[in-house]
């Protein structure tokens, strides 16, 4: 495999591993903050990231830890909420954007982690009983 197929199948092959953490960062900043997280975390940890550059976007002063397995609500909506991973939240926060002209409300939820995932927030959302999507890019 060439470099277009580098990192397709790391989430099905590293999610089996105990206590393994996978996590991918939105933008350039919160990779910065996933790898001041990795450095203190007393266990395995896989950051993925696209190859590229990063959203350019403005970078915060001091590093902090982010919690392992919580998910980051970017913005809630009644009709719809997009659970996205990656260089994929930017993507939906566009989209969430574009529908939001239309009129409908949606939601964005950074999910962060694909091992663990956030339960509380995926559980809170399927209580809502309304309409989700996932992005299959990277998951």
């Amino acid at each position: 495999m060439g470099p277009t197929h580098h990192g397709v199948f790391d989430i099905s092959y590293l999610r089996h591993i105990p206590n393994m953490v996978l996590m991918s960062p939105k933008d350039e900043n919160e990779l910065r903050h996933m790898m001041y997280t990795a450095l203190s975390h007393e266990g395995p940890i896989a950051v993925r990231y696209p190859r590229g550059e990063g959203e350019g976007v403005v970078l915060d002063q001091s590093f902090r830890e982010i919690p392992i397995g919580k998910a980051e609500v970017l913005s809630e909506g009644s009709d719809v909420t997009f659970l996205a991973y990656g260089q994929m939240v930017p993507v939906a926060v566009e989209v969430a954007r574009q529908l939001s002209l239309e009129g409908r409300s949606v939601g964005v939820v950074n999910l962060r982690f694909a091992k663990p995932l956030d339960g509380e927030v995926l559980e809170k959302l399927i209580a809502q009983k309304r309409g989700s999507f996932r992005s299959k890019k990277d998951l």
